[in-house]
């Protein structure tokens, strides 16, 4: 097979790079011809899948959901080429639904097997992919903060001062929320989950899958320091969507509109400010599986 692997080098713990090479290996030791792309800024990913050429067997993801993000951007059609993911990053939400093994030796396994899932992904205005999830709220806000900042690898502790930051300051408005063109619902954050984890330790909905066909969509109307601590502790124990004050929706479409700028991200990305609409795309991409 062709395969090419794209990586970023400031992932989660920044392993990328041995990860990369020991996989290149076993490929090659297999017999595949292996090519590697290494990004050394915000876009590469993206363009390297769009430069990507059109008779790859395979695509190596070796990054976080970020990195994964820009791929299936760049990409024409994500159901072209079957992706696989290196489970590098800090959270590897996607990885961790679809049961991606971390050992090399395993993910080599998988590329050889070439047992293929086609996975939903989510649009958010005119032509944005995501693969995990959206939200609009205080965590949009952390990932802006934490996108001005950022210099270099950055971990689960590098959240940690733009979420207190944020904690103190932030003051969001309250935002409307319409799924499917029903009632609108009042909110102060919302998260648009097509994946049952949340930044890789939270627990959103425990019944959401990427391949559904539909959004599990959650509704947050606190907005105070105690109400965002409650929701982080239901999702370590059991789930966000638990929490008695929390609207739990599902859908195909969702709306959201407030009145004044709220931040939206996706993928834990920052994408920008309110209003969006959003819609999910069945079965769009292909991942290799276990």
């Amino acid at each position: 097979m062709r395969i090419l692997q794209i990586w970023n080098p400031v992932s989660g713990r920044g392993n990328a790079a041995g990860l990369v090479t020991s996989l290149a290996y076993c490929l090659e030791r297999a017999g595949h011809k292996v090519w590697t792309r290494q990004t050394r800024c915000l876009g590469d990913a993206r363009k390297f899948a769009a430069e990507a050429s059109e008779d790859l067997d395979v695509i190596v993801v070796a990054g976080g959901d970020g990195t994964l993000n820009e791929v299936l951007n760049g990409l024409d059609s994500p159901l072209d080429t079957p992706i696989a993911i290196l489970p590098a990053g800090g959270a590897n939400v996607l990885a961790r639904d679809l049961s991606i093994p971390h050992d090399v030796n395993d993910i080599a396994k998988i590329i050889d097997r070439h047992v293929v899932k086609r996975i939903d992904l989510g649009l958010i205005g005119t032509s944005r992919r995501f693969c995990a999830m959206a939200s609009v709220g205080f965590d949009a806000t952390v990932v802006k903060r934490v996108g001005l900042t950022r210099r270099c690898r950055l971990g689960k502790r590098g959240y940690v001062v733009p979420v207190l930051a944020t904690a103190l300051s932030h003051v969001g408005p309250r935002l409307r929320i319409c799924v499917d063109d029903s009632a609108e619902v009042s909110a102060a954050a919302v998260l648009i989950m097509n994946t049952r984890s949340y930044a890789g330790i939270l627990t959103a909905s425990s019944t959401a899958r990427c391949d559904s066909g539909l959004f599990h969509i959650l509704a947050l109307p606190g907005n105070s320091i105690f109400a965002l601590v409650r929701y982080g502790v239901a999702g370590l124990w059991k789930e966000i969507g638990k929490c008695s004050d929390v609207t739990s929706l599902t859908g195909t479409k969702v709306s959201i509109r407030s009145d004044a700028l709220a931040d939206v991200q996706i993928d834990g990305e920052y994408f920008g400010t309110t209003p969006v609409d959003i819609e999910i795309m069945p079965r769009s991409a292909v991942f290799l599986v276990p």
